[in-house]
């Protein structure tokens, strides 16, 4: 996440927050830090391609080196203030593998919070995007009981805080507490191949229902995305170029190439696209055993494509230790796209529209469209009472018309499709 930018709101918020701050200062109670981390290693089967932790990094386990502590490892750091019962504020940074290859450290949390009554809270600033049930803690790895969330659902959006304003409001049925809560706003963030993609408008609204051991949550998100690369804005300018050219030619079939340049710079513009997640999650935890599952279902324009995909994971605790094992999938079609006749065309013409077609079809190749399923065995040990250890063994599948799953970095020997295998170690802690 990049350039973090106050909404109007908020510069007011903070404003106010600075003015209780210099009243407060001195007060050792008010202030409070806590961290987490994670010191992890993953060793990949795949030598033709990496696996990655995050679709926001540039390399990983496999072609890079086998073994890279890259995927996983992370340091992040919490300042918490409370200034009064109602009005507090959060700020957390964490460094971790970026799509630049550095480590630098980002703003994850940045945000006030009122409490205007025990049942209606607001936020504003930057949070996390709450599109499924451990977005809020997806990083902090001692919060959950694998090495890394399962990727088949978490890997779907690579668009993780908002910055804007969220409100949750808190009901109490019995013995069942139900939390509403609704957001909006915008973000930015950086992915690998110089690629930056801006949500302009974002905005969801998910439901968490609590009765007892048991816990089940709805989320919709719909987010608005511009999508910004030199090689896209190139292909783009080709496209129109040729349908410009081809248009002022008055023969039948190359004008019907220039319509088809235009439709295809149309339908490609990588810009206002749609991304919208409907997820289903469920859990029971009775403290000697766990049970969770997750389905979302994504709709998206082109070039990304619709998926679904779920998991399901069980765990049982025996003292310190923890076995646990994970069904994951996800499934996404592979489109195709014929791009612009060469039938008729001048061969000028006709070799300028086989580059383009050949542009277009690394554009809706690359731009990942996974179908893999994974089974994931682990044991967990909880050595400290804040740190625990974890061993993690993954066996992948990848679908024959996936062409490389979630793996980037990918030679050009890589063989769609196939399978591979990845053992994880790590340390998580809390401070």
């Amino acid at each position: 996440m990049t350039n973090f930018r106050l909404p109007p709101l908020a510069a007011a918020l903070s404003l106010a927050l600075t003015g209780a701050a210099q009243a407060a200062e001195g007060d050792p109670s008010i202030w409070s830090f806590s961290g987490f981390g994670t010191l992890a290693a993953v060793h990949s089967s795949e030598h033709e391609a990496d696996f990655l932790g995050s679709n926001r990094q540039s390399s990983g386990a496999g072609r890079t080196q086998a073994t890279s502590f890259g995927p996983d490892s992370r340091l992040g750091g919490q300042i918490t203030a409370k200034f009064t019962p109602e009005l507090s504020a959060v700020l957390q940074g964490v460094t971790q593998h970026q799509y630049d290859n550095s480590w630098t450290p980002q703003v994850e949390w940045a945000n006030v919070q009122y409490q205007f009554s025990p049942a209606l809270r607001v936020r504003v600033g930057r949070i996390a995007m709450p599109a499924f049930m451990v977005s809020e803690t997806r990083l902090v790895g001692y919060a959950n009981p694998s090495v890394r969330p399962p990727q088949e659902v978490y890997f779907i959006n690579s668009i993780t805080s908002n910055d804007g304003v969220d409100a949750t409001h808190v009901s109490h049925f019995g013995d069942a507490v139900n939390s509403l809560s609704g957001f909006y706003g915008r973000s930015t963030t950086k992915i690998p191949d110089d690629v930056t993609a801006r949500a302009k408008t974002s905005w969801g609204i998910n439901n968490t229902l609590e009765m007892g051991a048991t816990s089940v949550r709805v989320s919709y998100v719909l987010l608005k995305i511009d999508i910004e690369a030199e090689s896209l804005r190139l292909l783009q300018d080709g496209l129109n170029g040729f349908g410009d050219a081809a248009s002022a030619i008055p023969v039948p079939s190359i004008q019907a190439a220039g319509a088809q340049a235009y439709a295809l710079a149309q339908k490609y513009s990588l810009q206002g696209l749609s991304r919208q997640t409907l997820a289903i999650g469920v859990s029971h935890d009775t403290g000697h055993w766990f049970v969770a599952g997750e389905y979302v279902r994504l709709i998206a324009s082109a070039p990304f494509a619709n998926a679904n995909s779920g998991y399901v994971t069980a765990g049982y605790r025996v003292g310190a230790w923890t076995p646990y094992a994970t069904l994951a999938a996800t499934r996404t079609p592979q489109p195709t796209e014929g791009g612009i006749s060469t039938a008729g065309l001048p061969a000028q013409l006709a070799a300028g529209a086989a580059a383009l077609n050949a542009g277009v079809s690394d554009l809706v190749v690359n731009i990942p469209k996974p179908t893999q399923q994974s089974i994931t065995l682990g044991l967990r040990w909880d050595f400290m009472k804040n740190a625990a250890a974890k061993l993690q063994y993954e066996h992948i599948a990848l679908g024959d018309n996936s062409y490389y799953g979630q793996l980037i970095n990918r030679s050009p020997s890589y063989q769609a499709g196939g399978k591979l295998n990845l053992v994880s170690a790590a340390v998580d802690f809390v401070f």
